[in-house]
């Protein structure tokens, strides 16, 4: 593996916090007076409650994947939370 470039290890520090911290928007934004006045009392909400992670997950994983991909160990530690697992590893026995 190469040597890990500084200034990519940081573009990858600040877009990953940016990321992770951005509140997803509503897949659906109607609120709920506005769901009741439609034409069927069936909605599919409690569905898609749980899928309003996945834009952010998506673009996490295409902007990051690629930079992993060509230097796994730039993240090894941060992304993957393996601080542990590779201390324990390194120390001398």
């Amino acid at each position: 593996m190469g040597k890990v470039n500084i200034k990519d290890y940081g573009n990858i520090c600040k877009w990953f916090k940016k990321l992770s911290n951005k509140k997803p928007m509503p897949l659906l934004p109607e609120n709920k007076n506005d769901r009741l006045k439609k034409f069927t009392n069936f909605s599919l909400y409690h569905i898609m409650d749980k899928y309003e992670f996945l834009p952010n997950f998506i673009l996490q994983t295409e902007y990051l994947y690629p930079i992993l991909y060509k230097n796994p160990e730039i993240l090894k530690q941060s992304y993957f939370n393996h601080h542990k697992f590779s201390n324990l590893q390194n120390k001398p026995s």
